[in-house]
């Protein structure tokens, strides 16, 4: 899984979350993160592992 997809679907895995914008350099790039959008939210083991990553980097 891509950082990408991740950042991606993590936002939309959030349910306060009602529309994410992903930009994209090229085509490529938006067919890329048109198919991460649907696969659909992260799993529940997986959103909780990017997060422990996030605050992990975050911290410092």
């Amino acid at each position: 899984m891509t950082a990408t997809e991740i950042l991606l679907r993590s936002a939309i895995s959030n349910p306060d979350v009602h529309t994410a914008i992903a930009g994209a350099l090229n085509p490529a790039h938006l067919g890329e993160n048109a198919a991460a959008a649907r696969k659909g939210p992260l799993p529940a083991a997986a959103l909780a592992a990017a997060k422990r990553r996030l605050h992990s980097v975050m911290a410092g």
